[in-house]
């Protein structure tokens, strides 16, 4: 494949996983047709990430172009080392709501759509910790999954409601699989299910619930935090379903949600008048 050396370089020398090299490989292919040359100059690569600033292009996508600059400037010889803009915290513009998510569960079409459904709002789970998750990894007698290799390469445990169990429950009497085999596949070919396959799913579920907006797999963990917050859980609750390394990132939520912190003033606001 193309830039082969150039992933090895990124596994072995650097130490990624496979999905990150992957996905620099993707930008030094874009960086390099903009361009036009395969080894770039510093003054050429600080035009195009100039460029990408003038165009707006996110602060995800910025940040991960300039650590791909460099890398490949790095493997090409000429180290280069580029400044960060400080990362945006914008708040929370968008939720599922509670009744939006229950009638996403009436659309679903079969069992095995429910369950995939259910482990994403229920668990809050990440679109790949999903489509990884194996059946020996749910404990359905305690409401328990465990999360092998997520984000970070860490391991971890989140929980799910009864209901979400007697949901997969039901799945597995349908259909059924063993321990080591991942829970979610391929209907035709028992392939892993892949992280496009659950963004079409999800998309076409909330399309046919009526949702007249853009609804995607990472959405249903926002909501989750959203809903525990308003329903009164604290911020270390959260942080753990959602197994945040930092408090400052579970800290996003509370920011985000005007009437949580709005109800506690006004329990505790003192009278002055």
């Amino acid at each position: 494949m193309p830039y082969e050396n150039f992933r090895k370089h990124l596994l072995v020398k650097v130490g990624l996983r496979q999905i990150t090299a992957l996905g620099y490989i993707k930008c030094v292919d874009l960086m390099v047709r903009r361009i036009g040359k395969k080894n770039p100059s510093e003054k050429e690569v600080i035009d195009y990430i100039t460029w990408m600033h003038d165009k707006g292009y996110s602060f995800s996508y910025t940040h991960q172009s300039i650590r791909t600059a460099e890398l490949w400037s790095e493997y090409n010889g000429k180290k280069i080392r580029l400044g960060r803009q400080k990362k945006p915290r914008p708040l929370l513009k968008d939720i599922l709501s509670e009744a939006e998510i229950v009638n996403m569960f009436h659309h679903a079409k079969n069992i095995r759509e429910k369950a995939m459904l259910a482990v994403l709002a229920y668990g809050g789970l990440r679109n790949k910790e999903l489509c990884d998750l194996k059946v020996g990894s749910i404990d359905l007698g305690t409401n328990v999954i465990k999360v092998i290799a997520g984000k970070g390469i860490k391991d971890g445990l989140c929980y799910v409601a009864p209901q979400c169990t007697h949901i997969l429950i039901r799945y597995l009497q349908e259909f059924p699989r063993s321990a080591d085999e991942f829970l979610f596949t391929t209907l035709v070919r028992n392939n892993q299910y892949r992280g496009s396959d659950l963004r079409k799913l999800i998309k076409a579920i909330a399309r046919r619930a009526g949702i007249g907006r853009r609804v995607w797999p990472h959405l249903l963990r926002h909501s989750l935090a959203t809903h525990l917050l308003n329903r009164g859980a604290s911020i270390f609750t959260v942080k753990d379903q959602l197994r945040h390394e930092w408090i400052a990132t579970t800290m996003w939520y509370v920011r985000s949600l005007p009437f949580g912190v709005k109800n506690e003033y006004q329990k505790f606001v003192p009278s002055y008048v």
